[in-house]
């Protein structure tokens, strides 16, 4: 995670250089990208669409400055990859999209006055490669082990009633217990930043990095696990807006000054108080297995269906499947909202609780603290298990009647 947080940084910084010709922008600039989407760098899949959205606003300005078509054959495999990576991958076509549109638009207005073939025709040219890049990165995506049925799931999953419910990167953005939280404190001052810059420099704003801050912006108001993206997006606007064309300037070395020194000041402040998502270096909030739990859970005696949180079912295959089996994990989507529904109920309702132990013989339960305050209430548990091992995040309950006898059979959905 450390690695790639690097890389992210490093290509943040390359992008927002070549476009400002400046490394003190760059590295203020590229920090605040970083800071905006830190709330949301966790180790899962997401962190590599935040990687290729930088890698393909690369590709993309480099054919802004030098129009050769080559460049935007990088386009292809950032799609690929984009599409067997993560859900987020039709941000692709839409970005490519935006250029074209802008594009188009500003040639349009370049030819003002003119024949209005030679305009339409001027701004074809300026946007056809775009258009095609968007086209093609759209086809590309059907490249992958699911085909279209991939598009269906990226365009359906938001409309879920208990993803936006239960998963909180799903959460509207102007919710009350967003708004009072770090980062959208950040994001607020992103907005403000890309406003002050639009503003100090509107006679270099052109359509295409008002469509870019519009939608984007947009988009990160409608939930926030779209915040991040908005930082990036941001660099790359106001990083042309301030260059000048030039590498250097009479004002770089203060400004080389003040990114080091804001640098400085901020690893004090994170040293002290944690970063946006309230991690040390020496200590990281999570739901990952202690050690005592692991060395528990590695027991080669331990065999069986495991009713489980479903925040602990992916390190919990990762470390025990198929010896261990989990009833359920974080990806609630791949499970569907039905199953999700009565596998929380069960907590909440004892005889379906035991109904569902007795039809698929789960012989261990591994519940955070949160959930087995409501197994505890159960009275029909209370002699027939125990409790094998507990530590400060989770509970792990052994059943006694039941005695491994073999490798589990497949658990029902």
């Amino acid at each position: 995670q450390g690695g790639l947080g690097l890389a992210q940084f490093a290509l943040c910084v390359l992008l927002a250089f070549r476009l400002s010709r400046s490394l003190a922008v760059a590295l203020m600039l590229g920090a605040m990208a970083m800071v905006v989407a830190n709330y949301r760098y966790h180790l899962r899949p997401e962190i590599f669409a935040l990687l290729f959205l930088v890698a393909l606003l690369l590709v993309l300005t480099a054919y802004q400055a030098r129009r050769d078509w080559r460049v935007l054959l990088w386009s292809a495999p950032i799609a690929l990859l984009w599409a067997n990576s993560h859900g987020s991958f039709l941000l692709g076509p839409i970005v490519c999209g935006l250029f074209a549109l802008g594009e188009g638009i500003e040639a349009l207005r370049g030819k003002a006055g003119a024949p209005i073939r030679a305009r339409l025709r001027a701004a074809a040219q300026q946007a056809g490669p775009f258009a095609l890049a968007s086209i093609g990165t759209a086809a590309l995506s059907l490249a992958n082990p699911l085909g279209p049925e991939l598009l269906r799931f990226a365009l359906t999953l938001s409309a879920s009633e208990v993803t936006k419910r239960f998963v909180s990167e799903w959460t509207p953005t102007l919710s009350r217990d967003f708004m009072t939280r770090a980062p959208f404190a950040i994001f607020m001052g992103s907005i403000a930043t890309a406003a002050a810059v639009a503003v100090a420099f509107r006679r270099r704003l052109t359509a295409t990095d008002v469509l870019l801050l519009l939608a984007f912006g947009f988009l990160a108001l409608q939930r926030t696990r779209f915040v991040a993206l908005f930082g990036f997006v941001m660099l790359a606007v106001c990083a042309r807006l301030i260059g000048s064309g030039t590498s250097r300037s009479a004002r770089e070395r203060p400004l080389l000054v003040v990114a080091i020194g804001s640098a400085i000041a901020s690893i004090a402040l994170t040293l002290q108080f944690g970063n946006v998502w309230g991690a040390f270096p020496y200590r990281s909030p999570s739901y990952n297995f202690s050690a005592p739990m692991l060395e528990r859970l590695a027991r080669p005696e331990m065999n069986g269906n495991v009713f489980n949180s479903f925040e602990l079912g992916g390190e919990l295959i990762y470390r025990g499947y198929p010896r261990l089996r989990p009833s359920i994990d974080s990806r609630i989507d791949s499970y569907g909202d039905r199953y999700f529904v009565i596998h929380e109920n069960l907590l909440e309702e004892p005889p379906l609780m035991n109904e569902f132990i007795a039809d698929f013989d789960v012989r261990y339960m591994l519940l955070l603290w949160r959930d087995f305050e409501w197994v505890k209430r159960n009275d029909g548990l209370k002699q027939g298990w125990r409790v094998a091992f507990a530590d400060h995040k989770m509970v792990l309950l052994e059943r006694l009647s039941a005695t491994p006898t073999g490798p589990p059979g497949p658990v029902k959905k």
